[in-house]
């Protein structure tokens, strides 16, 4: 893509109409192929006091805008004014004033922008002359009529021309890399240097070339990132890792290693009913229970008297729970018989809320305040295990690595892990129309036996039982797959405790149901107590005769009064007697009816606060398992694509084929061979460590609030409450984030980070694999497509300024007196560096490709010294007659040399100070 044209800097390129036209068509397509930076170009008859009109080009698009709007549209660090003069026949130069007009113009109206102002000659040999060729106060710069493949090449000079098209194609490389206007590299020469005093030119040439790897790239990417099924085998320094060939014992091993350290958050506490403590019963307690007892079965109701005394040793445990079952038979047959109040199966939502309100009517016993469990770290030790599986790091306690010998494992397949939900089995259309199930999830246990099920009745159905059949064999062999993953193996470890809970539920209700509120006193307790009062009674009557007998005895004086009174006191002593040892042989019966009634009272409590804890546990269990289908939706997706999707190819812009000059070249890297492949194995093997998964997982639970509105507020702010957060059909927060992970609305971000990593390693100069990606270059020649080598492409731009050695421009556009001078010499290599690792020609890349470009200066050279500024602009020589005679002219400055001292000049790559002599014929000679 090209830069947009909010960058920091811009260029307002002003030309008049003619030979100039070719430059804008070559930079247009230049920026086509997104080369170069958006820019303005600003024709000089649009150049007025009040606005300025330019044509904006932007990705080779035009539009038209003014200088003003731009301006106050966006802020620029720095404002580059760039006027360009043809010296050719068919041209003339923007006037002093446009220049004048536009420079006060880029003051008053670019803010803090730093203003640079450029004049770019664009000369051919042997072309016309100008009168003058600077302005003080502006860089003034001359791009050299020559072509050269390198900094260290030959160069051939270009031919006289006014064709536009010729121009322009040598002209823009040179003015783009002069100005600053090449995307995708910080190359701008000009930016913070003033320029040079006087009426003064540099001469100026530019080299650049540009890698496209954005194939290469793309492949390169596919394949490290590849993901599919198939898990890596992860490196550790020191330490073989292998791949586990029994999955489904090693998934078996984790989940058990799972549900050891999560059942105490699963299922609660039981208690046991209290042993009866023996209770000690006093004397005077004693007798009036024997008086009470004597009295009721005096009133011939020593039943009543009996259960009475029962009573008061029950509770009313039993009833109260037959009350709360009975009165809530609905919420009994969802829990207990798996079906709701219409007949149809429960499902575990049903289960979770008819258990919660089951437990809420037995109430009392615990805290009816039921605090609701926070299952955050078991869902946090559940994904570390999954992750564990698939990349062998070390989690969570209790929870190791599988181990072959002294040497970790992992899983071959992220199918061995969790199963991704894009596995769902599929119902036919017609088929799941008549039983209602369109697919199930393959970590959905649960629904996978309802579908069984249902498919097993439907065998029967003489429309659909043929299909129904072979769905079922179908989906009992895909279960058999699917069922073999850790994902599949906890949350079977959810339902079995799930039923053991349910089964348990069930026993507890049917022992409460066998006990009623009253005592139940048995027929043959109550015919003891029956022939215990009659013996009673009996005596009772014996001793009323023996007491009457013996007061009439007496009335008629037959006993004497002590007589009487010590023969009634016998009956009454044998009556008592006779009494207690009736009541003694009782209270046995009694004491240990008793003793078992308290027993009962003291299970039958416990059965009840077991059967409120067992609800729980029942509600527990299925919300738990409602958590477990989105953490395994949310597991499946990441694990099957942990760096997101596969990454759009990286865009391949169009390239210009034919035309660049031979200073610019544009080539695409064609990496020859397996070199991609084995790239790919080398960044894989040192991409995927042990515990690789740590920050993409960490990665896509900080996020999960991103996108999720108001509903991820807090998650936001605190990503650990999404592992507390309820589960699938909730609409909770990770309800949503799972089901958008799993659609693929969510993915994971983490391989655009992993990616820039790679390509930071890749890109360094230093890297070896990464230069194998580059080391052969397709570029376009004369003669059409050829793959060349990296040094051969580059061509000397690699080099630092230092080993470039001493360089000229051709000499042709320069006077004698300049050329023997020395005045061609290259004074300044941009990006002044060393070539080494460091280097800022190495540092610019696209992705994998590489940008680098190469600018040289001359020092500034009076206008005069050269050949196609006429003689007016040069300075009137001092005329001194030499004595003898003969006329003299002497100019402090050498500024005239014969085409000899040129030459010698040249090869002694310094002048020659001291006056030189030409003879001039009939006139004497002449001192310069």
């Amino acid at each position: 893509m090209v830069a947009p044209l909010s960058q920091p800097s811009l260029n307002v390129l002003v030309a008049r109409r003619g030979t100039a036209d070719g430059i804008l068509d070559v930079l247009t397509d230049l920026s086509a192929v997104g080369l170069v930076s958006p820019f303005l170009w600003v024709a000089e008859h649009e150049v007025t006091r009040t606005t300025v009109h330019a044509t904006v080009v932007d990705g080779g698009r035009k539009h038209r805008t003014t200088i003003q709007s731009t301006l106050a549209a966006r802020n620029f660090a720095y404002v580059r004014l760039v006027v360009l003069v043809p010296v050719s026949g068919s041209a003339e130069s923007p006037s002093i004033g446009t220049h004048q007009e536009l420079s006060e113009l880029l003051n008053s109206s670019a803010g803090g922008a730093r203003v640079t102002r450029v004049r770019i000659l664009i000369v051919r040999p042997d072309g016309p002359t100008v009168d003058s060729a600077t302005i003080e106060g502006w860089h003034n710069l001359l791009i050299a009529p020559e072509d050269a493949r390198g900094p260290g090449s030959g160069h051939e000079l270009l031919t006289p021309t006014d064709d536009p098209v010729v121009i322009g194609r040598h002209a823009a490389p040179a003015i783009a890399s002069t100005v600053g206007m090449w995307a995708h590299i910080d190359h701008a020469p000009l930016d913070n240097s003033a320029p040079p005093p006087g009426q003064t030119i540099r001469v100026v040439r530019s080299f650049y070339r540009s890698i496209d790897a954005s194939a290469a790239e793309s492949q390169l990417r596919r394949k490290v990132f590849e993901s599919g099924t198939a898990l890596p085998l992860p490196r550790q320094q020191g330490e073989s890792v292998y791949y586990i060939d029994d999955a489904a014992i090693s998934a078996r091993a984790m989940a058990r290693a799972w549900w050891n350290k999560s059942r105490h958050l699963l299922r609660g506490p039981r208690v046991s009913p209290p042993p009866v403590p023996v209770k000690t019963i006093g004397a005077l307690e004693a007798i009036k229970m024997f008086f009470s007892y004597l009295l009721a079965a005096l009133k011939n109701s020593p039943g009543e008297w009996y259960a009475g005394v029962v009573r008061r040793v029950s509770t009313g445990v039993a009833g109260a729970v037959q009350s709360t079952v009975f009165g809530a038979r609905s919420e009994y047959a969802v829990v207990v018989n798996g079906v709701t109040a219409q007949g149809a199966p429960a499902g575990l939502d049903d289960i979770a809320a008819a258990s919660d309100r089951l437990g809420a009517m037995l109430g009392g016993g615990m805290d009816d305040h039921d605090v609701r469990s926070d299952l955050s770290s078991v869902w946090d030790d559940y994904a570390n295990g999954a992750l564990t599986l698939a990349d062998g790091g070390e989690r969570s306690p209790g929870m190791p690595p599988i181990q072959i010998g002294a040497n970790r494992a992992v899983m071959r397949s992220v199918t061995d892990c969790v199963v991704a939900e894009s596995e769902r089995f599929e119902v036919a259309g017609p088929l799941a129309a008549v039983i209602g199930i369109s697919s199930v999830s393959p970590n959905d246990v649960y629904a996978i036996n309802t579908l069984a099920a249902t498919l097993s009745r439907a065998e029967g159905d003489p429309v659909v039982g043929f299909e129904a059949k072979n769905t079922g064999m179908a989906l009992k062999e895909w279960a058999t797959v699917t069922g073999r993953s850790y994902g599949a193996q906890v949350g079977r470890a959810i339902l079995e405790s799930l039923a053991v809970t349910t089964r348990e539920v069930r026993e507890l209700i049917g022992r409460m149901e066998g006990r009623t509120g009253a005592p139940d006193i048995s027929t043959q307790a109550r015919a003891r107590q029956r022939m215990l009062a009659m013996c009673i009674k009996l005596f009772g009557g014996l001793l009323f005769v023996a007491l009457v007998g013996l007061g009439l005895l007496f009335g008629f004086a037959v006993l004497p009064l002590q007589w009487a009174l010590g023969f009634a006191f016998m009956s009454i002593l044998a009556w008592a007697v006779a009494s207690v040892v009736t009541f003694m042989k009782e209270r046995g019966e009694l004491f240990a009816e008793m003793a078992r009634r308290q027993s009962d009272s003291a299970k039958a409590e416990a059965d009840r606060l077991n059967l409120k804890t067992a609800l729980r546990d029942v509600n527990r269990l299925s919300t738990a398992y409602s958590q477990y289908l989105a953490w395994s939706r949310a597991l499946g997706a990441l694990l099957r694509a942990p760096f997101g999707p596969e990454a759009a190819a990286v865009p391949v812009l169009p390239h210009i084929g034919v035309g660049l000059p031979l200073s610019t070249k544009i080539g695409v890297a064609k990496p020859g061979g397996d070199v991609v492949a084995n790239v790919a194995q080398q960044v894989r093997r040192d991409l995927f460590r042990i515990g690789w998964l740590t920050p993409v997982w960490e990665r896509a639970i900080a996020d999960a609030g991103n996108g999720l509105g108001a509903l991820g507020q807090d998650i936001r702010e605190n990503s650990r409450l999404l592992f507390g957060s309820e589960g699938v059909g909730s609409g909770s927060p990770l309800d949503v984030w799972s089901s958008e992970v799993a659609a693929g609305r969510v993915v994971a971000s983490g391989s655009d980070e992993l990616w820039r990593q790679v390509l930071s390693t890749l890109s360094d100069p230093r890297s070896p694999i990464g230069a194998a990606l580059r080391d052969h270059v397709e570029s376009v020649s004369p003669a059409g497509p050829e793959i060349v080598g990296l040094p051969d492409f580059l061509a000397g731009l690699e080099a630092g300024a230092g080993d470039l050695g001493v360089q000229y421009f051709d000499d042709e556009l320069f006077t004698d007196a300049a050329a023997s001078a020395g005045d061609p010499r290259i004074a300044l290599n941009w990006p002044p560096s060393d070539g080494g690792p460091d280097d800022p020609r190495a540092r610019p890349r696209v992705g994998l490709g590489a940008v680098t470009a190469l600018t040289q200066f001359s020092d500034a050279i009076p206008e005069y010294l050269f050949r196609f500024v006429g003689t007016r602009s040069q300075p009137a020589p001092d005329l001194v007659l030499i004595p003898g005679g003969d006329a003299a002219l002497e100019l402090e400055s050498d500024v005239v040399s014969s085409v000899d001292e040129h030459e010698r000049g040249r090869h002694a790559a310094a002048p020659q100070p001291g006056p030189r002599h030409v003879e001039v014929p009939g006139s004497g000679t002449y001192v310069f």
